[in-house]
């Protein structure tokens, strides 16, 4: 999959955690939903994984959040971020053509 610039981020995107020395596999969580404050104009992400191996997909709780919304701050200008238990770099956002 092609790499996708963060400020491009749109619903379909995939975030691809390639495998890291000393593990076995890698990962993806894809992009649901993509909301933008129109006043501030920053970004919120809703995601969803499967497990390993990946017989279904849910949709990921913000547990950081009070209300544990599904909803993760996106910040495009991050060189790594954080969702579940995972640390996204940048150049890990892929798109499909």
């Amino acid at each position: 999959l092609p790499n996708r610039d963060p400020k491009d981020i749109q619903p379909g995107d995939i975030l691809v955690y390639k495998v890291r020395p000393g593990h076995k596999y890698g990962h993806a969580i894809m992009v649901l939903d993509v909301v933008q404050n129109p006043k501030n104009g920053k970004k919120m992400v809703m995601l969803a994984e499967g497990c390993t191996p990946a017989c279904d997909i849910h949709v990921l709780a913000n547990l950081k959040s009070s209300r544990k919304s599904p909803w993760f701050s996106w910040d495009e200008n991050a060189d790594v971020q954080y969702f579940d238990c995972f640390k996204y770099h940048r150049d890990e956002l892929r798109h499909f053509n």
